[in-house]
């Protein structure tokens, strides 16, 4: 099964530098998409649903968290942010973790590397579950 995700963040040259380094490190990683506004990557992320979403802090006229929190489909997310002052509400938010610009190569490693693991869990969890289902009938 295909793991995807996409960016959120209004600096381009940050996104595609991040791109290039999710691409480089973890190239079975599909590129879904990446927004500069909140408006459009809310609609997107629900209609695409990634399994991963990067999200900036300050973006447009929201700021991530608030977009985190009007959501229905909720991805693994990895806030990657100038600052750090967001980073207790996020976590209260379900952010799998909090990376502060610049980003190394090896926090990027590491926290893809908890999304992964957690998005394998989960679908390896609906599988038996799925599999318990069909044995009773």
């Amino acid at each position: 099964m295909r793991t995807t995700y996409a960016l959120l963040d209004d600096d381009q040259v940050f996104t595609t530098w991040l791109n290039h380094l999710i691409h480089k490190l973890h190239p079975l990683l599909e590129h879904a998409g990446s927004f500069s506004e909140t408006v459009d990557a809310a609609r997107a992320v629900t209609r695409l649903k990634p399994d991963i979403l990067f999200l900036d802090m300050q973006i447009d006229c929201f700021n991530g968290l608030e977009f985190l929190e009007v959501l229905d489909y909720k991805p693994v997310t990895i806030v990657v942010s100038g600052s750090d002052n967001y980073k207790k509400r996020a976590a209260r938010l379900g952010a799998l973790d909090y990376l502060v610009k610049p980003v190394s190569e090896e926090a990027l490693q590491a926290a893809v590397g908890r999304a992964l693991w957690l998005i394998r869990s989960e679908r390896d969890r609906q599988e038996i579950k799925l599999r318990q289902s069909q044995r009773r009938f």
